[in-house]
């Protein structure tokens, strides 16, 4: 009677160990799936029939609004897989749909390089202001050269560590 006990209390364990590792499975592909579809929206190029009333500037700033949550969900992707996960895992994403969409599997190394390799892409298709920046940062002007001086030594010297790691 008691092997039997046993027995049961090793089957439960193994399937609860399975459901609890297909989960994960799961919520990695959804992950993934949702990273790619948010990257493919946000590299969506402006429609001139259907976005026709808006300005090159609105649109503009909808992609880069678009792009930084496609960024984001790279960010928390990347988070969550490379702590468990080693870079040849294999987990499957769905692209188009339910309906029509098919079923890929892919590697996760290779997976995070393309989707990196994409989000850069994106972001050089949206208009350069490195000059404008570049202006702020290095300003020509003496007079305002002298307060932006000591201003970026300060960025430059506080310690962001301690906000990044809270």
């Amino acid at each position: 009677m008691t092997t039997y006990i046993i027995i049961a209390i090793v089957i439960i364990v193994i399937v609860f160990l399975f459901v609890k590792s297909l989960k994960e499975v799961n919520n990695i592909s959804e992950e993934a799936t949702m990273l790619v579809a948010y990257t493919k929206y946000a590299g969506k190029e402006k429609n001139h029939i259907l976005e026709r009333d808006k300005t090159q500037e609105e649109f503009e700033k909808e992609k880069f609004e678009r792009l930084m949550q496609a960024c984001f969900l790279a960010n928390r992707f990347v988070f969550i897989t490379t702590k468990k996960l080693n870079r040849t895992y294999h987990f499957n994403i769905r692209e188009n749909g339910l309906e029509y969409g098919e079923v890929f599997e892919v590697q996760l190394a290779p997976f995070i390089q393309k989707i990196t390799q994409t989000l850069n892409r994106i972001t050089e298709t949206l208009p350069h202001k490195s000059k404008e920046i570049e202006d702020r940062i290095f300003p020509k002007s003496k007079f305002l050269k002298k307060y932006a001086d000591p201003l970026r030594k300060s960025i430059i010297d506080t310690d962001f560590l301690y906000i990044l790691c809270r």
